[in-house]
């Protein structure tokens, strides 16, 4: 006889740390059978309430289930468009991970395959971020179960540049941003594990012509014609963490009395799942290559560490 089991995978944005393997609730050890249970994997999400960027960071337009036994071998998966899956395994301990809006996963032989396995950074982007989570549950008994997806990457903002130049001579030059992107950006990333990086892109500049839509943005009306104005437009960039010698920053480009000038800002220590705001000063006149920081005195700025999901907050770092 086939029971019918119902799962919710809550897909809202959980830091990834709340998913790991040593955290997870862990049922009772029921032993392995060949009754055949019919799963039903729902996928909901309380963020879709929201508007804007953040509704479209938590759009889920398919998902991946993988089922394994106790001991982490593949037994089953299942796919599906939107947010309800439903599929057939054997009765017993199962360890189940979830993949949103990744790229197809096949010949998968184990959970440390899987885990292992890693998303481009080509792939993803507004309205398609690739989300992980896992759970551990004891089936039939265990209903429902809930999955906690976390997405990869991280978001990097950019919400304000304010011109204030400390020498007289500059203040009468012409300023105008011209564009606002990424460079050095780790192109891959591991769904449950940590990885060196095998792909890049801007590495060390970066060709509007081919470079990803979510590492670039040209700049309309980025000109700033006195002392004291601000521009204020948000521009979003999407990454993954890199925790190499080669360091992600993020680049303000702009022309000043005519020439170019590059702001570069060194991007440390970002985790996936968080999302990074900055408003940046500028004082002097910047490097002449984007990979190249520009000395402390030129430029600050205040980065917030801010809640990617409805609950929103941030706090100096």
């Amino acid at each position: 006889m086939i029971k019918k089991i119902h799962f919710a995978a809550v897909a809202a944005a959980f830091a990834f740390a709340g998913c790991a393997e040593g955290q997870i609730d862990v049922l009772s050890q029921n032993e392995e059978s060949d009754e055949i249970v019919e799963l039903t994997v729902n996928i909901t999400d309380d963020l879709t309430k929201t508007t804007g960027q953040e509704y479209l960071d938590n759009i889920v337009n398919d998902v991946q289930i993988f089922v394994f036994n106790r001991y982490g071998v593949y037994e089953t998966s299942a796919t599906g468009e939107g947010r309800s899956v439903t599929f057939s395994c054997t009765r017993g301990h199962k360890q189940i991970v979830a993949l949103v809006n990744a790229e197809p996963e096949t010949d998968v032989k184990n959970i440390d395959d899987l885990k292992g396995r890693t998303s481009d950074l080509a792939n993803v982007g507004k309205g398609e971020l690739v989300m992980v989570g896992s759970t551990e549950a004891d089936l039939p008994e265990s209903s429902p179960v809930s999955i906690k997806v976390a997405r990869l990457a991280s978001m990097v903002v950019l919400k304000s540049v304010y011109l204030d130049f400390a020498l007289a001579q500059h203040r009468q030059l012409s300023f105008e941003i011209s564009s606002v992107y990424m460079i050095n950006v780790a192109g891959d990333k591991a769904y449950m594990k940590d990885n060196e990086p095998s792909i890049w892109y801007n590495k060390g500049l970066c060709d509007p012509g081919t470079t990803l839509a979510h590492l670039y943005d040209s700049v309309e009306d980025g000109t700033l014609i006195s002392q004291g104005l601000k521009y204020e437009t948000n521009h979003y960039f999407y990454c993954y963490p890199n925790d190499t010698a080669t360091k992600t920053r993020l680049v303000i480009e702009a022309l000043i009395g005519g020439n170019k000038y590059y702001y570069p800002i060194t991007l440390d220590k970002l985790q996936s799942n968080n999302m990074y705001s900055y408003d940046v000063t500028i004082t002097r006149l910047g490097s002449d290559s984007p990979d190249v920081p520009v000395e402390e005195a030129a430029v600050t700025y205040t980065v917030s560490l801010e809640s990617w999901t409805l609950s929103q907050g941030s706090k100096q770092i």
